[in-house]
């Protein structure tokens, strides 16, 4: 829900963590791949935002996961994407707001 989105992006930027949103998913998952973001996190995603996002990340070497850490699916339509390095970081950040 929105308030839960919310507190999650205040405690991640208290965290240290620099947000920022282009308002094209597709967009910011070839900047993870391409090594000019670091990771983007959606609350909500449909499939076809990610659909080719998603291998560009997983081919460079990046993580693709829920924003808890689980697999991605569709049910859930959150996504958390990585360089890799960054992931269980932010998923323990992500987690720890979110709850």
């Amino acid at each position: 829900d929105y308030e839960s989105t919310l507190a999650a992006y205040v405690n991640l930027t208290r965290s240290g963590f620099t947000l920022r949103s282009s308002g094209s998913a597709a967009l910011d998952l070839a900047y993870v791949a391409a090594g000019r973001l670091d990771a983007v996190w959606y609350h909500k995603l449909n499939l076809w935002d990610l659909a080719a996002g998603n291998l560009l990340v997983t081919e460079a070497g990046g993580r693709i996961s829920s924003e808890l850490g689980d697999r991605y699916s569709e049910e859930n339509g959150s996504l958390l994407a990585s360089n890799g390095v960054l992931h269980a970081g932010l998923v323990d950040s992500l987690r720890e707001s979110l709850s």
